[in-house]
Formats: structure tokens, C-alpha cells, sequence
């Protein structure tokens, strides 16, 4: 079997760096497996013409193509028309989801760029209005009217639906929404367990290192990107924003998706209407991703580190590096840097005596890849519930679960009192791990529904 890789360019640090890093072990593993790769460097396509690129894939005839996750491959093919091109080849597309609902809005969003800047000058915002101003005023005909609003979610459908390709997730509220809301066809939207990459797995296997920390947490806060956002500026849309936010502490296992739906809701349709914020609109899912990756995840889980009396080491905020100064505000989070995800993270995950694991806000029921990657280097860590986690691990994994900042604080001081009780979870809950939280066992599950499929 052949398969393309599209491999994201590489950056100094960051999100991009770290994407870039787990796709060489992702390739290695599909080798390992007997698939033959060929890499495609997503940094290099703009410097391609679509002659030799297409010429090149072609040539090569793969079964799939895959990316690190979803958005990297709708990316791709925005910039060379690669969609049209594996359909017309056959290849199957093997969609690895990370935020599905995610991947819809940076798509339209980088969609709508690329049309503004091969649009005519009467399309283009600024310069569009000047165009429209003097031809007003010299008493000439208007301007060609740019185009009307696509309906933003028919639109993806038709892309997401596309019989060729396959998806997966790893979340299985993930799986219910998109097939609540169309984008895909259920029987096209495969389950699996997320996986944990070497490192981490690697650091568990030593066991090196004494436990220097009491409290951790490692992830992003975003409060000055936050309220540097229009939408945080509008007070209509702030509303919704806070209403999202307290009902997601308030019940920590449901989705922040539903919640949302659930606010718009108690909109009346005209004011829905007036704001933009109805599903058919590119509007709604750049609100989506502002409420979701911003605002709940910020708001959330702040309020539940600082609810707690314990001092709270943070690790990471390289997301939006402004905010760091910011944490001074909140006496018990101290900043402590950025550690690197292969070369610094598994090492304070298993020096940590009490990890908290607040799962990012775009998951619905799944596995919080900071979790797999904390219990995998061997360290101890709480979560807030998630189904998912029940699913693979069983009814004892509800030992770590926390639901507000109340039963965290309790929990924190129980397992800091504990430390046999601690190890004894992650000694029960690390076979399972290494067995099913695999990138080897995840992409068998990839091959085995490309191979059905005919790839």
C-alpha cells in the first residue's frame, strides 16, 4: 500500500514545531507497517507549480493520503486544488480529526482569504468601498456586488462528504455532531483510541527522576487574546460568551459545542439572524472557534486552578505569549516556562507529583491528549470527566475525575497525601495505554479501513 504524507512546515517553536515533530514518527510508523511513504512538505507547495505537483502524485499512484490532522490536508488542497486531484486519482483521503467543527471554520475562513485576494478590486473590502464611493459620486453605475454568502455548512458538507474520503476520530462526540449536522456520513466516520507518541512513552519506561513539583498544569490560557477580541468587545456576543463559559463550569462533562447551541438558542431568531450566529454562516463558526479554543478555555480553566488553596506550577502558554504576564494576577498560578512537547514536557509531567488535566474545550467525549501523555511518561494527573476515557480504561478511571474546583481541591489533597494510591493508578491504567493508545495501534485501524475500502 502507498501512501502521500502531507508534512507540515516547520517552524522555531510553537504549535506548528511540535506538528512537525509527531508527523516524522507518524510517517516512521506507516513504514513500519509496511506502507510505502512519500512525504509532501506542505512549506514547499507554494513554490510548485500545480504541473509538477500533480505530475509527481500521479506518477506515484498512492492508495491515501493523510495528513497530521484534518485542517493540514484541507489546507493543502486550497493552495494546489488537491482535493479535485486524489478524487480523479482514486486515492482514498484518511482524515485524522482533531477538532472536526474546528477544521470547517479555519477552512472557510482561509477559503474566503484566498478568494478576497484573487477577487476584482470592486470585491475587495477597502478598496472595493473607495471604488463604489467615487463611482457613486461621479453619478456612474455601481460596482459589480461581490458575491453572495455561501451557506457555510452546505458547502463543507460537500467537501467532508466526498465519497473518497474516510474519517477519524477520536472523539465520539465528535463522531455524533457531525453526523447530527451532515458534514459526513456516519458509516464513513471511524472511532479510534488517540495515541501517545515515543517520548512520552519512553519516559514512562525509565522511571527516572525524583517528583520536585507538588501541582502542575501544562497547556495554554489565552486572557489577553481574549479580550482583545472583537467579539469579546460586542456586548451582545460577551454575553453569550459568559453564559457559555459559567454553564461549562457548572457541568464539566458536557460539550462546549452543545452548551453554545444551547445559549443561541435562547436567542430569539431575529436577534441570531442580526448577529450572524446561525449555522449556514462563516460568521457562527469564527464564533465558534473564538467561544471554544479562546474563551472557554480560558475562562474555565482559570476559575478551576485558581479555586483551589494550592500553589500551581504553569507550564506552556506559548499559544499567546502576552498573556503570561497576566497570570500574575492570579496569586497561586507561577509561570515557569515553556517546555518543549518531546524534549521538556514528558520530564515535568513524571516530576509532578499531582498533574491537572483541564481537557481543552473542543472535546466533546474524548481522550485529552495531554492526559494520555502524562499517564504514558508515568506521571499522576487529574481530569474532568470524559466518557471516552471510560470507555477505554473502565469504571476505575473515575478515580481521577474531578467536576468543579471544590472536589479538585479535594482530590489535590488527597492524592498529595497518597502517593502509593497514585501510583497504583497509573501502574493499572499504563498496559492498557501502551497497548491501545498507539500511534501503531491507531494506524492499524487507519490501514484496516483504507484496505477495505479498496485503497
Amino acid at each position: 500500500m502507498k501512501a502521500i504524507f502531507l508534512v507540515p512546515e516547520r517552524s522555531a517553536q510553537g504549535f506548528e514545531d511540535m506538528m512537525w515533530l509527531r508527523t516524522q514518527e507518524m510517517s516512521e510508523t506507516l513504514r513500519g507497517l509496511g506502507v510505502e511513504v512519500q512525504e509532501l512538505d506542505m512549506g514547499a507547495l507554494p513554490t510548485m507549480s500545480a504541473a509538477d505537483l500533480h505530475g509527481r502524485i500521479r506518477s506515484f499512484r498512492p492508495d491515501f493520503v493523510t495528513a497530521p490532522n484534518f485542517n493540514y490536508y484541507l489546507l493543502a488542497g486550497l493552495r494546489k486544488g488537491l482535493h479535485e486531484l486524489f478524487e480523479d486519482t482514486g486515492a482514498q483521503v484518511a482524515a485524522l480529526w482533531d477538532d472536526p467543527l474546528g477544521a470547517l471554520a479555519n477552512f472557510l475562513q482561509r477559503q474566503t482569504m484566498t478568494e478576497q485576494a484573487a477577487a476584482p478590486p470592486a470585491w475587495s473590502s477597502r478598496l472595493g468601498r473607495l471604488v463604489a464611493r467615487a463611482q457613486r459620486r461621479l453619478g456612474l453605475e455601481e460596482p459589480v456586488p461581490p458575491p453572495p454568502e455561501r451557506d457555510a455548512l452546505a458547502f463543507f458538507r460537500r467537501l467532508a462528504s466526498a465519497p473518497h474520503v474516510q474519517h477519524f476520530a477520536w472523539d465520539s462526540g465528535h463522531q455524533a455532531t457531525v453526523a447530527a449536522l451532515g458534514i459526513a456520513p456516519p458509516e464513513r466516520i471511524h472511532w479510534y483510541v488517540l495515541p501517545t507518541f515515543r517520548a512520552f512513552l519512553d519516559q514512562g519506561l525509565r522511571r527516572d527522576g525524583a517528583e520536585t513539583r507538588d501541582v502542575a498544569f501544562c497547556g495554554n490560557l489565552y486572557p489577553d487574546m481574549l479580550e482583545r477580541s472583537p467579539f469579546f468587545a460586542d456586548p451582545e456576543l460577551r454575553a453569550i460568551v459568559e453564559e457559555v463559559c459559567a454553564a461549562k463550569l457548572a457541568e464539566l462533562d458536557r460539550s462546549s459545542f452543545e452548551l453554545l447551541g444551547e445559549a443561541l438558542e435562547r436567542r430569539p431568531a431575529d436577534v441570531r439572524a442580526r448577529l450572524g450566529l446561525e449555522p449556514r454562516r462563516q460568521r457562527y463558526w469564527d464564533f465558534y472557534l473564538f467561544v471554544v479554543w479562546q474563551a472557554v478555555n480560558t475562562r474555565v480553566r482559570i476559575a478551576l486552578l485558581t479555586g483551589v488553596r494550592h500553589e500551581i506550577e504553569v507550564f506552556g502558554m506559548f499559544a499567546d505569549p502576552s498573556s503570561v504576564e497576566r497570570l500574575g494576577a492570579y496569586g497561586n498560578l507561577h509561570y515557569e516556562g515553556n517546555a518543549p512537547h518531546f524534549d521538556g514536557l514528558p520530564g515535568v509531567y513524571a516530576s509532578t507529583r499531582v498533574n491537572v488535566c483541564v481537557g481543552n474545550a473542543l472535546i466533546h467525549r474524548g481522550l485529552p491528549s495531554k492526559l494520555l501523555d502524562c499517564l504514558a511518561a508515568g506521571g499522576f494527573a487529574l481530569s474532568d470527566p470524559k466518557q471516552d476515557l471510560v470507555r477505554v480504561f473502565g469504571e476505575d478511571v473515575r478515580r481521577i475525575f474531578f467536576r468543579d474546583p471544590d472536589e479538585l481541591g479535594e482530590r489535590i489533597d488527597h492524592f498529595l497525601a497518597h502517593p502509593r494510591e497514585r501510583r497504583e493508578i497509573v501502574g493499572c491504567m499504563l498496559p492498557v495505554l501502551r497497548e491501545r493508545c498507539t500511534l501503531v495501534a491507531a494506524f492499524r485501524t487507519v490501514l484496516d479501513v483504507m484496505g477495505s475500502k479498496g485503497a
